[in-house]
């Protein structure tokens, strides 16, 4: 009788996690820079790394915000495992007269590559706002070990003004289903067996 009553509850908690469906999306980390600091935000795996301006004035969001000039890459670890349908969003802009040909580059470590997720190339049409990229992540394997990347590349050769300015980085997914709701198939296999014998 005991093992029957187990089995009822399990299966009936399996159920209702089926039946509540997907989750939505939550944010999984984001930093502002508005505490000044390479170890802000929330919910990273670490502080940023590489070379970079932390600039308290200028054009972009809310001040501070960080600055990368050409050549110079900044990246930071994130806890991706167990999230699905990841995306990244952030606010980017040029500083000052970037020439035509400029590119600020995204990348993503899945644990093991670097992969190139959006290359944005500064075109004569650009006309000096902050521009927000919404990238899909969702391709890529999530892993404990997954980074993002940002690079000025300084493809023109000018390093002295191929800057780039960038802001509100936030990384946002939904959580893998519960494992509940697999335990109550398990329970609903059994509970039939139980049943039949």
């Amino acid at each position: 009788m005991r093992t029957f009553s187990i089995l009822t509850f399990v299966t009936i908690a399996g159920l209702m996690a089926l039946i509540a469906g997907p989750a939505g999306a939550a944010v999984i980390a984001e930093d502002d820079f508005s505490d000044e600091a390479v170890d802000g935000g929330s919910g990273w795996a670490g502080d940023w790394q590489g070379e970079f301006d932390l600039r308290s004035s200028g054009d972009i969001g809310t001040p501070p915000h960080l600055r990368l000039s050409g050549g110079e890459s900044i990246s930071r670890a994130v806890d991706l495992s167990g999230w699905l349908d990841v995306t990244l969003t952030f606010d980017v802009d040029k500083e000052g007269g970037l020439p035509d040909g400029d590119e600020f580059l995204t990348e993503f470590f899945d644990g093991t590559t670097w992969q190139e997720v959006d290359r944005w190339t500064l075109t004569s049409s650009y006309d000096d706002a902050p521009v927000q990229m919404n990238l899909d992540l969702s391709s890529y394997t999530m892993a404990a070990s997954s980074e993002i990347r940002f690079t000025a590349t300084g493809s023109t050769g000018d390093q002295g003004f191929d800057r780039f300015e960038f802001d509100n980085v936030t990384v946002n997914g939904i959580p893998e289903p519960a494992s509940l709701a697999l335990l109550g198939l398990g329970g609903l296999c059994m509970l039939g067996r139980r049943q039949r014998a």
